[in-house]
């Protein structure tokens, strides 16, 4: 390969990877990495055992703001406004109590940025399999509300119906 054709060849990566890393970092696509990162915490294989499943109640902290709301039409009990604390207690408990629970984001059906801000509106589907009981079971239209706080977004509610 003759040194023209080296030439050639770095400077058509380089034009190609200008657009892919101006896409893969802009703040809507960081917004969609984080909200499917926070449903793939919440996932929680059958097959898994005690550590593994703390160390995912340890990362859903990560991405939760020091204040959480939460609305929900199908688990009303939970509606309320929480410190982040008691969201990881919660998971906590939730992540040794549960056989599995399974959440994906299916459709990303709208992604709004407004400053340091971001709601992401989804559709889910997913399911908590807790003592025999599924208090979420299905697609649900989720809302997830964002705020970019020291260069990272956090989550400061959820709607979910």
């Amino acid at each position: 390969m003759t040194a023209k054709t080296r030439i050639i060849i770095a400077c058509v990566l380089v034009l190609l990877l200008i657009p892919f890393s101006i896409w893969w970092s802009s703040e809507e696509r960081a917004v969609k990495r984080r909200s499917d990162h926070l449903l793939d915490v919440m996932t929680i294989d059958a097959e898994s055992r005690g550590v593994f499943r703390q160390l995912k109640a340890y990362s859903l902290g990560e991405v939760l703001a020091d204040q959480i709301d939460f609305e929900s039409s199908t688990v009303e009990k939970v509606n309320g406004s929480y410190p982040k604390d008691q969201i990881e207690s919660a998971f906590s408990w939730i992540c040794l109590n549960s056989k599995e629970s399974i959440f994906e984001i299916t459709e990303f059906r709208e992604v709004k940025i407004e400053g340091d801000r971001a709601t992401v509106r989804a559709t889910v589907e997913g399911f908590i399999e807790v003592k025999g009981d599924r208090p979420v079971d299905g697609s649900s239209d989720v809302t997830l509300f964002w705020l970019k706080s020291n260069s990272k977004w956090v989550l400061t509610k959820i709607i979910w119906n």
